[in-house]
């Protein structure tokens, strides 16, 4: 019985969530109710690696979900003079999404109007992953 009430608990809190980031007008990153691999960078050198690797695995899996969250010092990464641009419009245009997590985002005083352009956020990068991971997704890290 407590695991049940656990567990609506964080269904809740999930979908809370959800509807303040609608409110908001900000994109919503897709429910955890369809499987796909979620790939963690958190280290800023790891970003073009992550994202080609999200690139070939999308050419293998053609209709998972792939997301690549960004936190910790990476976030960095996804700001609007990133380098690594080309490689990031690259994964969007074959439907990866790449996401970057609010909490970090205020830890190194960065904005949204800082960001790289159509950028997805999470409120917590971690937490997101932990979440997918719940649902049946697969886990990568490069």
């Amino acid at each position: 019985m407590k695991s049940i009430f656990v567990g609506f608990m964080v269904l809740l809190f999930s979908m809370s969530f959800a509807v303040a980031a609608k409110e908001k007008g900000d994109k919503v990153v897709p429910t955890v109710d369809k499987r796909g691999i979620v790939v963690q960078v958190t280290d800023d050198n790891k970003l073009n690696m992550a994202l080609t690797n999200a690139i070939n695995t999308r050419a293998l899996m053609p209709t998972t979900e792939i997301e690549v969250i960004v936190y910790g010092p990476a976030i960095n990464m996804l700001k609007s003079d990133t380098p690594a641009a080309g490689k990031i419009d690259a994964a969007r245009e074959k439907n990866i999404h790449v996401i970057a997590c609010e909490e970090s985002m205020k830890n190194f005083k960065i904005t949204k109007a800082d960001m790289y352009r159509d950028m997805e956020y999470v409120p917590f990068g971690l937490e997101a992953i932990v979440k997918r991971q719940f649902g049946g997704w697969a886990y990568a890290r490069p």
